[in-house]
């Protein structure tokens, strides 16, 4: 997952959470990720890699960003079969 973050400072604590979104049952969880903001007019590119997915089959699912313990933003991911 690729993420863009501005208006920062110091060092943030990132993590990805991807949920079904027909039950929003968790389907992976990515460790923390710290990412470090020197100012704030600092823009960070974060490629946040999400490995060892599964997929039971086609489905909608809901890509989730957070930092410090806080969401950010997400994304619809669409799996076709």
């Amino acid at each position: 997952m690729f993420a863009r973050l501005s208006d920062g400072f110091g060092d943030i604590r990132c993590r990805v959470r991807m949920v079904d979104a027909r039950d929003g049952a968790t389907v992976l969880e990515t460790a923390e990720r710290v990412l470090s903001f020197r100012d704030r007019r600092q823009t960070l590119y974060a490629n946040l890699r999400l490995a060892n997915l599964t997929w039971s089959g086609p489905g909608e699912f809901v890509v989730e960003l957070y930092c410090d313990g806080e969401f950010v933003d997400d994304a619809t991911l669409s799996v076709f079969q």
